[in-house]
Order: C-alpha cells, then sequence, then structure tokens
C-alpha cells in the first residue's frame, strides 16, 4: 500500500467535539503541547507509643495546544489541580506490627476547546 498523491493537498476533517467537525484543505495537522507544573508536598512523623505518619500534596498543571506550524492557531487549554493527603499509624508489638493507612486524592480539571 502507497499513498500516491504525496505532494497533493488532500481534504482531511477534524473532528471537535460529539458531532462536530470542520473541513480542511491540506498535508495534515500538527500538534504542538506546551506545560508547565508546579507543586509541593510535606510530611509529618511523630514517634512514639504509636508511629504517625501524615502527608499532603498540592500540584497545579496547565497544558497550551497550538495547531499547525504553517498557521498557528489555538487549539485549547487545560489547568488540573489535584491535591493528596493521608496518614498511617504503626503499633508495634513482640513480634507484630500493625498498621493502618488512609489516602484521599482530589483532582479538578478545568479546560477549553477553541
Amino acid at each position: 500500500m502507497k499513498n500516491v498523491n504525496t505532494y497533493v493537498d488532500q481534504t482531511y476533517y477534524e473532528l471537535l467535539g460529539l458531532g462536530t467537525a470542520i473541513s480542511n484543505v491540506g498535508s495534515g495537522r500538527v500538534n504542538n503541547y506546551e506545560g508547565d507544573a508546579w507543586g509541593g508536598g510535606i510530611q509529618y512523623q511523630y514517634k512514639g507509643r504509636l508511629n504517625v505518619l501524615a502527608n499532603v500534596n498540592y500540584l497545579i498543571e496547565g497544558e497550551d495546544l497550538t495547531i499547525s506550524y504553517t498557521t498557528p492557531r489555538d487549539g485549547g487549554s487545560v489547568i488540573r489541580k489535584s491535591w493528596q493527603a493521608g496518614v498511617t499509624v504503626q503499633k508495634e508489638s513482640g513480634k507484630l506490627l500493625q498498621s493502618l493507612g488512609a489516602q484521599f486524592y482530589n483532582r479538578h480539571i478545568d479546560g477549553i476547546n477553541t
């Protein structure tokens, strides 16, 4: 199998959402993604009769889409925010170690398609 019209622009369609598409003429589409992320976390440990380890983490990410090298245009943007918290409790007795842990995770995504 081979493409015989490599130097002739072809019609192609971009699917933008459910049931929405636009027609273009060219050799295809190129997507350029640029993104940044920033985050941090903190941990605290207590050692006594019980060992307790608690942690909290936060992350924010942004990503932009630029479509095509020849005629650049915005394709969309997305911002993701997530945070996680957890705690672990341990008790050591003789030859046994009992451990109990709990985790919570929350992620929120906002985006726009242009």
